[in-house]
């Protein structure tokens, strides 16, 4: 048994969500009836008064768990799901996650996770928060994640990538073709009418997105992305408010969009691409116990370098 603290402020973009689904929806590896359990046990106040699960939230309100439990881990079953193992050290893995695998349970998705898999690669996960997941990656886009193995990582690294210490890079396919690249700067807020999406808010929270264009084509882009900050789904959305929506991306793209001479194969290859084209390929961090920059870097999986071919097999590249 351990104690469970935790305070939280809520952002304006949370207006008139129910105390239950708000806090269990940020605390996603506890379920909503756990969070109902602490409310009616006094262990979950709101602004230091008992709530109601269904109490509605305004912005600015400071939610306080203070809990006896579990750690939440040892309620995950560990299942034996491979892994692609980058780089293992006392301290922590580099994984290259798969496209389609969810990084934890939540609902619609009770097991067959990252972190279901982690606990069977490294069972002492269990006594960490997270099972040692220290950020996340969309369920469709591949590449790089650290997981911290013991407190001090876990800790060291939730600091770092807060305080901005870790270079995340991306690698997109995007529509359209931007001249040149820049700095995306525009604040990233839940969805008003839909709370599974993200959309630009000018009272959302800081979102700073750099890219470079590493090849063009006629109708299409080959970019590559480096995160300042790591809101949900923040280079999905900062691309295609900028115009340049990531391939395969029906939540915030669309349906795909083809030129007007292209080929059967090309057709063909984008409407069968069913994730978005979105791969983090590169990691650098400092070495938690050392003095030392650790730097991991994973090609593009064959499914992007197919649509990357494709694209390119239309003759159509222009620099």
């Amino acid at each position: 048994m351990s104690e469970f603290i935790k305070d939280i402020i809520v952002d304006e973009v949370e207006d008139n969500t129910r105390t239950d689904f708000f806090v269990s929806s940020v605390l996603s590896d506890f379920s909503r009836n756990r969070v109902k359990s602490w409310i009616k046990s006094g262990e979950l106040l709101v602004n230091g008064q008992q709530a109601d699960p269904d109490q509605k939230l305004r912005s600015g309100d400071v939610i306080t768990i203070r809990s006896s439990l579990e750690h939440p881990s040892s309620n995950i079953k560990a299942q034996n799901i491979s892994l692609d193992i980058v780089a293992k050290d006392d301290d922590f893995f580099v994984v290259n996650k798969p496209k389609g695998l969810v990084v934890h349970p939540g609902a619609g998705n009770p097991d067959g996770t990252l972190q279901n898999a982690l606990l069977t690669l490294d069972p002492g996960l269990v006594d960490l928060p997270r099972s040692g997941i220290v950020h996340r990656l969309d369920k469709d886009t591949s590449g790089l994640m650290i997981i911290a193995r013991t407190i001090m990582g876990y800790h060291y690294f939730v600091d770092q990538i807060s305080n901005r210490n870790v270079s995340r890079i991306y690698n997109a396919i995007v529509s359209g073709v931007p001249v040149s690249g820049g700095e995306i700067n525009k604040p990233i807020g839940r969805h008003l009418r839909d709370r599974t999406k993200m959309q630009i808010r000018e009272t959302g929270r800081e979102a700073i997105t750099h890219f470079l264009v590493l090849r063009k084509f006629r109708f299409h882009s080959l970019l590559e992305l480096r995160l300042e900050t790591g809101r949900t789904h923040q280079i999905r959305v900062h691309l295609a408010n900028l115009g340049y929506p990531i391939m395969g991306d029906r939540t915030y793209g669309g349906r795909p969009k083809f030129p007007k001479d292209a080929s059967i194969d090309l057709i063909q290859t984008i409407e069968q691409f069913n994730r978005q084209a979105l791969h983090a390929k590169k990691l650098s961090f400092k070495h938690p116990r050392r003095d030392e920059m650790m730097t991991y870097e994973i090609g593009l999986p064959k499914d992007m370098e197919h649509l990357l071919d494709q694209i390119a097999n239309e003759k159509n590249v222009t620099s």
